[in-house]
């Protein structure tokens, strides 16, 4: 007998298991910079779980540090992302 797997009591978001486009990163970095938009409110507006909005924030915030790791790089990348 087949497993059977157990049914969501949600949808997975429209945009699951697809890549994310450019236009999607620079709506997801302009969402941090000019709102207060919380990640779950972020992951409605582009279709995709709130998991998902993490793990691309956190992967452009790593892509931007380039190697860096002193304390003034991470701050400056930190303000670029998520302004005061």
């Amino acid at each position: 007998m087949p497993a059977t797997t157990p049914k969501r009591s949600t949808p997975m978001p429209a945009r699951n298991n697809l890549k994310w486009t450019k236009t999607e990163e620079r709506d997801l970095i302009r969402m941090c910079r000019q709102t207060e938009m919380a990640p779950n409110e972020m992951a409605f507006v582009l279709r995709r779980t709130e998991v998902a909005v993490r793990y691309r924030l956190a992967k452009i915030f790593h892509e931007h540090l380039d190697g860096r790791t002193d304390e003034a790089s991470v701050a400056e990348v930190s303000n670029w992302l998520l302004p005061n």
